[in-house]
């Protein structure tokens, strides 16, 4: 039986690629890129209902993806890659956007993966849902 579905998020169980006969990589990514970066204040609420709680100042990015797009909110709390570095999502996700705490300063328009390589890290649809 041959699987062509799989090609696109490939082997669920990592124990059965020395079996393949070739390399299986996923097919599938999501990107998306940073739309704003600000600093936020210690004690700031972002997000719907304020769900999420700066702690101390804070680089917050917004993307343009939410909810409308696929990205469930109940994804909060899932990383993302942002020049290979894993990032969570803070927050509430919206309907078209969402927020993810940044550990720098990022330029408008860096890309961030949500399912998919950047660097030596990667973020599998497996991991997702």
């Amino acid at each position: 039986m041959v699987r062509c579905g799989k090609a696109l998020t490939g082997p669920q169980d990592e124990s059965l690629k020395h079996l393949l006969p070739f390399i299986l990589r996923t097919a599938m990514s999501v990107h998306s890129t940073l739309d704003l970066v600000k600093l936020l204040n210690a004690t700031e609420k972002i997000g719907y209902s304020g769900t999420y709680t700066t702690t101390e100042p804070e680089w917050i990015g917004t993307v343009p993806i939410g909810y409308a797009d696929g990205w469930h909110q109940n994804f909060k709390g899932t990383g993302v890659l942002v020049e290979g570095k894993r990032l969570s999502i803070v927050g509430r996700i919206s309907m078209d956007q969402l927020m993810i705490g940044l550990d720098r300063p990022y330029p408008i328009g860096t890309r961030v993966t949500f399912i998919g390589q950047q660097g030596n890290d990667t973020i599998t649809v497996d991991d997702v849902a």
